[in-house]
């Protein structure tokens, strides 16, 4: 699964502000701005965060992306992207992270917590290794920037 999030974007009018509005189909009240094109896309990046970093903290669904057609994706830094796949998971196979943790063998549910949380630090291997545990691997890709 690719975290990569379609948004509209739409200019705002000199009555509204300027600038860009960006909204986010697949997440409701996702909305954020910016006075440039280049800003409202940084912002974009900013407010896909604060709603994955939300919905890992308080344990809920993280929508799937639906797809682009025209539209340009946003998506998560890595870090974050593997954390909310983790997430993802987990809910897909109804396994909670104890029981995640008993699969891992030498790892214990506290740590399983600590990589689900989105302002910890984590072992990106042992978030691999999570993943495959769950059935799921990890494909690294890297593209020219736009």
């Amino acid at each position: 699964m690719r975290l990569a999030y379609p948004i509209d974007l739409s200019r705002q009018s000199v009555e509204d502000g300027g600038g860009w509005l960006v909204t986010f189909p697949d997440w409701r009240n996702a909305v954020t701005d910016g006075a440039s094109l280049q800003e409202a896309l940084v912002n974009a990046g900013d407010c896909l965060a604060t709603m994955i970093d939300y919905c890992l903290r308080k344990g809920e669904e993280i929508p799937t992306p639906s797809p682009a057609g025209n539209r340009r994706l946003i998506e998560p830094e890595p870090g974050l992207a593997l954390k909310a796949v983790l997430w993802l998971g987990l809910r897909e196979q109804h396994v909670s992270p104890a029981e995640l943790a008993t699969r891992l063998g030498d790892i214990s549910h506290r740590q399983v917590q600590r990589l689900l949380n989105p302002r910890l630090k984590a072992q990106p291997e042992l978030i691999h290794r999570a993943l495959a545990a769950l059935g799921k691997r990890v494909v690294v890709e890297v593209l020219d920037a736009a």
